[in-house]
């Protein structure tokens, strides 16, 4: 495993100074929160997490570890999952609320990912969707969907 990590890190290095680069070309705001932040803080995200995969591939190359195959005997099962509940997700949304229908999206997710533990599954879903509902909603003030008989 540890070749294809650094090799797909690199690249995901490479992509994340690139799109940092190009944010200097974005216009200058200086009335309210710059187009260019957003951007620059997903690229450096990023580059931290592909440097950390970098650092992992090397790490198992180092250890000696033997390349492992994906042990999932049909990954497109789950492929075909995934995109099944995206697609529900985005019919259910224009209905419901952003708040009442991502954290079934994010329980999904997390039971497709083999995450077995309901506690941490119920937790994960319900945090994710509060931090994201004020990072959008509040912060960067984009209006989400809401549910409609209330």
């Amino acid at each position: 495993m540890g070749k294809r990590e650094i090799y797909f890190g690199v690249v995901l290095l490479s992509l994340s100074a690139l799109f940092f680069g190009l944010t200097f070309q974005f216009p200058r705001q200086t009335l309210a929160m710059s187009p260019r932040l957003f951007p620059r803080a997903i690229s450096i995200g990023l580059f931290f997490l592909a440097a950390v995969l970098v650092f992992q591939g090397c790490r198992g190359r180092a250890k000696g570890q033997e390349e492992r195959r994906d042990q999932t005997a049909f990954p497109w099962i789950r492929f075909v999952a995934l995109t099944l509940m995206a697609f529900l997700y985005t019919q259910v949304l224009a209905v419901a609320s952003y708040v009442l229908t991502t954290p079934f999206l994010i329980a999904g997710l997390m039971i497709a990912f083999n995450e077995k533990r309901w506690t941490r599954i119920v937790t994960v879903s319900i945090l994710t969707t509060g931090v994201l509902y004020i990072l959008f909603r509040m912060v960067f003030k984009v209006p989400l969907p809401r549910f409609e008989l209330f």
